[in-house]
Parts: C-alpha cells; structure tokens; sequence
C-alpha cells in the first residue's frame, strides 16, 4: 500500500511538472478517494524545482525553518500572518530553491512586512495573510501563474484535487524542514477561506511548519498557485495533523497586496533635494481602472528607481 500510494503521489506530481493534467472532481462516495493515503505527514520529500514559488521562513539565527510562503512577486512574499507577528522587529530571511535549510545558500533577507490589519485568531475567519518585502530580489518562475479570484468559483469546486506543498513537519510529532508534497480536495469554500481534506484523514495535510503555503492546482494545461495556510483542523490529541486545513484565499486581499507593497516600495527609495515620493495607490471607486493601471505604472517607477540607486 505505501509503494503505491507513493508512486501515484509522484505519478501526479510528474503531471504538474508537465502540466497536462486537468483539474479534477471527485464524487466523495469514490472509496479510493478515502482509503488512499499520500500525506505530507509521512509523506513525500520533493525537489524545490517542482515548486518553485514555494519558499521557507528561515528564523534570524538562520538554524531552522519556521513557517513557508510563497513568491508573488520577484521582492514579494506571501505568507500567514500568524507566522510573523513574533519576528517583526526582527532580521530574519526567506530561502529558496532549495529542499532544506542544511547546505543551502540561497537566503535573502526580509526588509519589512506588513500584516492585514483584520487579522484576527479570536474571530471565525482569521484574515490571516502577511506578505514580505525582501532585501533583493528572487528568481520567479512565470509558468506558474497566480490564481485570480474570479477563477475561484470554477476551479475550486468541491472535490476539486489540489496538490500541498509545505516545508512542516513530516507527521505529528516528527521534524519540520524539508520540503515535502501530497495531494488532497477541496471540500468547502467560503468568504475568503477555503478548506481542504476536512473529515478525509486519509487525505494529504499540512502540518506546524506548513503554515503560510499555497497549494497548486492544474486547468486546461496551465499550473497555478493560490492559497495561504492557516490553520489546522485536529483529530485530538495524538492526532493534531490529519483532521482537514484552512486556507486564506489570496486574491480576496489583491487590492490590499498592491496598495502596500506600493507603499514598502515607496518607504525604501531614497530621498534627496530633488526627488520627494509621496502617493498611495487606491483601485476602488469610480475610477477604478486608471488608478489599477497608475498603480502599476508607479511601482514600475518605484522599482526602477529603487535599482538605478542600489546600482
């Protein structure tokens, strides 16, 4: 059972690398889908290339992973916000390319972050998304695209199949570190969250220290990426990690994403006598769409002054 539940882990897997499989729609009453078992607990150690805009949160003694995120940007990092509400005033980095910390050179360190304001633990629906600025930039992969938020309603239906990716622990109570891949479905979507693999303990799942990843799904050749981890559904006690999971749903908060990573863009330019940068970006109102193509048009001028200054 565990030889052929891993080879269609890395059958599927292969699939997305290609990215020729459709998205899939299970019937839950399918028994295949409740007895095969492919977590990321337990489950399949994979090579960073796979994903390559899945990243680690690496704490500021640069010895361990504490959380995952995800590349939106080429100096952007998407992640929850619980994960960085205890790290801000603080150096820390984000690595990439890489399958573990061990070896790894590829770490670049956060600038500044900023966290939804409505984030909060004590209410139903958590709000829980941060993102990153970083000191330089990373590579980004453009053949895995992010996921629009007027795609949610088609293509992440109920029982669609997902794929999680995720540097957390590798069962409950084991390790967290290395990257590691599973499959599981969607079974519920609402507001601005998304569950997957609730009530399917057999199914793939997150663990502490998958927090802050997206999952990636396959449409009609194309891959994307969508999706901040929050939190855990548990079983109990002894089985913290197999009862379902909550994800922020990203493209919910697009406008909030743009207008601060505009105004961290804006914060680090440089000021001298003859350059004085002072504008925020807003995209409601009736002038709606002039000022989405200004904000774009600004950042591409905050981004090119920023380089001319840093050489």
């Amino acid at each position: 059972m565990q030889s052929k539940t891993k080879l269609k882990v890395l059958i599927l897997i292969s699939l997305f690398i290609l990215g020729c499989q459709p998205a899939k729609h299970y019937d839950y009453s399918d028994p295949y889908v409740t007895t095969v078992r492919h977590l990321i607990v337990n489950g399949t150690e994979i090579d960073a290339d796979i994903f390559p805009r899945t990243v680690a949160l690496v704490a500021p003694e640069k010895t361990y992973i504490f959380c995952t995120g995800t590349i939106i940007s080429n100096d952007l990092i998407m992640t929850a916000a619980h994960c960085v509400t205890g790290v801000q005033g603080k150096k820390f980095y984000i690595m990439y390319g890489c399958k573990q910390l061990q070896g790894c050179n590829n770490l670049i360190g956060v600038q500044k972050l900023s966290i939804y304001p409505g984030y909060d633990k004590t209410k139903k629906h958590w709000n829980d998304i941060a993102i990153l600025l970083l000191d330089r930039q990373v590579p980004l992969d453009t053949n895995v695209h992010t996921l629009h938020p007027s795609q949610y309603s088609e293509l992440l239906k109920r029982g669609t199949e997902v794929i999680i990716a995720g540097y957390g622990r590798s069962s409950d109570k084991g390790a967290y570190g290395i990257l590691r891949a599973g499959v599981t479905v969607v079974t519920k979507q609402y507001r601005n969250e998304i569950v997957l693999g609730r009530h399917m303990p057999e199914q793939s799942n997150i663990c502490f220290g998958d927090s802050g990843s997206s999952f990636y799904i396959f449409h009609e050749g194309m891959k994307y990426v969508t999706g901040v981890a929050s939190r855990l559904f548990t079983v109990s006690d002894e089985q913290m990690c197999s009862g379902g999971s909550v994800y922020t749903l990203d493209g919910r908060y697009n406008h909030w994403i743009l207008d601060e990573y505009t105004n961290m863009l804006t914060d680090t330019l440089p000021e001298t006598n003859y350059l004085k940068v002072n504008y925020s970006c807003s995209i409601s109102g009736p002038a709606y769409r002039n000022s989405f193509q200004l904000c774009y048009i600004m950042i591409f001028f905050a981004l090119f002054i920023r380089k001319m200054f840093r050489g």
